[in-house]
């Protein structure tokens, strides 16, 4: 006989996620094979269909008091004010009378500051190795040939490595997936991933000045911009 065990998750909420067989190499046929991939098949639909229904002790956003909305509209008009102000007036890469670097990501940027200012993709270390890190490697793709490389390939790879990359030196910044992927368009080059680091620095420091202002918040929780390059033991 075919030996055939399974030990399917049980506890979705300890998000088991693996089902464990056992087969005789002996007697294994092309029928037992199948009956095993479509068991797994299985298992991982209803896996998915179970945690797609959410957890019970989740935690929702908090809801901003009325004085602290109005806090949060001015930092954030301030810093975009001053980025619009500032981006439009530079004459040395402002093609076309429009923006010297794009504005798009501090719009997240000045999210994360004035409404999630204690979560780490909010404090300066994120901010800025996050944005140097995905702006480089955007750039670096745009001089791969699209004969080659076909665009959309290369900006979905630019963007998705940038991701990865920040993910594994524990410098998330959603803000850098949208350099990224605006760097990986193409028609930026080195001078404007400057100004945008310029940028990201003004707006952190302004952030550090209006978010101590009041009595209720802090910001930044740490600088440490040395961690992502020490040794893991």
């Amino acid at each position: 006989k075919n030996v055939f065990m399974l030990d399917g998750p049980e506890n979705y909420h300890q998000r088991s996620t693996t089902r464990r067989y056992e087969i005789e190499e002996s007697d294994t046929d092309e029928g037992t094979l199948i009956q095993v991939i479509i068991d797994n098949a299985i298992a991982a639909s209803v896996m998915v269909k179970e945690k797609s229904k959410g957890i019970k002790s989740y935690q929702s956003a908090p809801h901003f008091s009325l004085s602290e909305c109005v806090w949060t509209f001015s930092g954030s008009f301030t810093i975009i004010f001053l980025l619009c102000f500032i981006s439009a007036n530079i004459t040395l890469w402002n093609e076309n009378g429009g923006y010297a670097f794009p504005l798009g990501p501090f719009g997240a940027l000045t999210t994360l500051h004035y409404s999630l200012g204690d979560c780490p993709p909010a404090q300066p270390r994120n901010v800025i190795l996050g944005s140097a890190l995905s702006g480089t490697i955007a750039i670096l793709t745009t001089y791969l040939p699209e004969t080659i490389v076909c665009s959309t390939l290369r900006i979905a790879f630019a963007t998705s490595f940038s991701i990865a990359a920040m993910a594994a030196l524990g410098i998330m910044h959603p803000p850098g997936g949208a350099i990224a992927l605006v760097f990986a368009l193409g028609g930026h080059h080195w001078g404007h991933l400057l100004l945008t680091i310029c940028g990201c620095w003004l707006a952190v420091f302004l952030a550090t000045f209006i978010n101590n202002l009041n009595d209720k918040r802090q910001y930044p929780q740490y600088w440490d911009f040395a961690t992502p390059f020490k040794k893991t033991s």
